[in-house]
């Protein structure tokens, strides 16, 4: 072949060895530096650096930012008739910021006549809504402003259990906003995101240290290749595990990540509580 031939004249002439390409410099090879050419620094991505961007962890403390939860909205009594046949995302949007009681599931899915404006009205109207569990929005070409909302909305809904996404237009910054909700959700159990655009590096680092904070979430419908999928299935299947101890009544301090730094943080604070009891 060409390479061998190369070096064989190159041997035969005394000189090393060294294949390199003659369309590109020497110093432009991938992985090889010419001498006298300075090297350019690698810019190092470690993995705090995309999730400390988004500023929702507290890298001193090892704690979640405080989020100022809104308030809840009152029992607004059963919904009114329906205008037509089927739920309309304005009645969708007005019924879950009325909090009627027996408003308990959003199915919007496929609908002709539907835009990622009304899906954001729906996500927060679900912010102060303590009665909807399922929330459907599968196939609607929806925009990764709508996954910025509901990842907003996780973060105030005590509610919401099932969340499907699925077959719309989000992208990599949409799914880093959800993940980031989830830090702070404490209800979600479902999460369907099939036929999006797959996540990057930065969003699933963001999920990954989110779910060391969520403690709920038990799977995530989606198609994911990344190595990180590894990961995030650890910390789904320790949530699984979590929720059967709790329900036979077992111990789960051992598992619990917030338990863990509550044990780590909350002594200082403990023993002041303690004595400020005492002093009483």
């Amino acid at each position: 072949s060409a390479r061998h031939t190369h070096y064989r004249r190159r041997r035969a002439a005394g000189r090393p060895a060294e294949w390199r390409s003659h369309s590109r410099p020497r110093h432009q090879l991938h992985g090889r530096v010419a001498t006298g050419v300075p090297q350019q620094p690698r810019t190092p991505a470690p993995r705090a650096q995309a999730i400390m961007s988004l500023g929702f962890v507290d890298h001193s403390t090892g704690e979640l930012v405080p989020v100022q939860r809104k308030p809840k909205a009152p029992s607004g009594g059963a919904h009114p008739p329906m205008a037509g046949t089927r739920l309309r995302a304005k009645e969708a949007a007005e019924w879950a910021a009325a909090n009627h009681d027996d408003f308990t599931k959003i199915d919007l899915s496929g609908r002709a006549m539907f835009n990622s404006a009304d899906a954001v009205a729906i996500a927060q109207a679900l912010e102060t809504n303590t009665h909807v569990e399922e929330v459907h929005l599968a196939g609607l070409g929806l925009l990764t402003s709508v996954a910025v909302a509901f990842g907003e909305m996780l973060k105030h809904n005590e509610s919401v259990k099932v969340l499907n996404l699925e077959n719309n237009k989000i992208t990599n910054d949409g799914i880093a906003a959800i993940a980031e909700g989830l830090a702070y959700n404490d209800t979600l159990e479902q999460l369907t995101l099939f036929k999006n655009k797959e996540p990057g590096q930065s969003a699933l680092e963001v999920l990954v240290l989110a779910l060391d904070f969520n403690t709920r979430l038990l799977n995530i419908n989606w198609r994911l290749t990344s190595r990180q999928s590894f990961a995030i299935n650890k910390k789904l299947i320790r949530n699984k595990e979590l929720l059967r101890l709790k329900k036979a009544g077992r111990d789960t301090s051992h598992l619990d990540p917030n338990a863990h730094r509550a044990a780590r943080s909350g002594d200082g604070g403990g023993s002041g509580d303690e004595g400020g009891d005492g002093g009483d």
